[in-house]
């Protein structure tokens, strides 16, 4: 079985701060296609805003070009899915979002409130999944 995961946008911001990383290394499997990067408009944008940030351009002496390129090659290594945005399991939306990009790019459809139990199987799938990719590179999971 093909390894899918979606990469919270906190790693990626860490993969754009420190190149030699261990989450840079998780990104540049993805480019290398050793799994499959899942991700979706919402994800990329959040992205794009948080590297855009006067903070993180500072501390890494960046512009927003740099973010853009940055994002956009995360677009390239990806696979798009489309979300509704409609899913409301999470305390914290953005969680939501990540969440139904997860289960619409590895589930076989569209999420709805009855397929709850199954979808959360995959959930738990593809959470598995990502600590295999990160073992396999030698890296350890933080997956609290």
């Amino acid at each position: 079985m093909p390894v899918v995961a979606v990469v919270d946008t906190s790693v990626l911001v860490s993969a754009f701060l420190n190149p030699e990383g261990f989450p840079a290394r998780v990104l540049a499997a993805a480019q290398r296609r050793r799994f499959t990067l899942v991700t979706s408009a919402p994800l990329l944008e959040e992205l794009r805003e948080v590297l855009s940030r006067p903070r993180l351009t500072r501390a890494r002496n960046t512009t927003p070009a740099d973010a853009d390129v940055f994002v956009q090659s995360i677009a390239d290594a990806a696979s798009q899915v489309p979300v509704s945005d409609t899913l409301q399991l999470c305390r914290d939306p953005d969680d939501d979002v990540l969440l139904e990009t997860a289960i619409v790019g590895g589930g076989p459809g569209p999420w709805s409130p009855k397929h709850r139990l199954i979808y959360r199987r995959q959930v738990l799938q593809l959470l598995m999944a990502l600590v295999n990719v990160a073992c396999r590179l030698g890296g350890e999971p933080n997956l609290y």
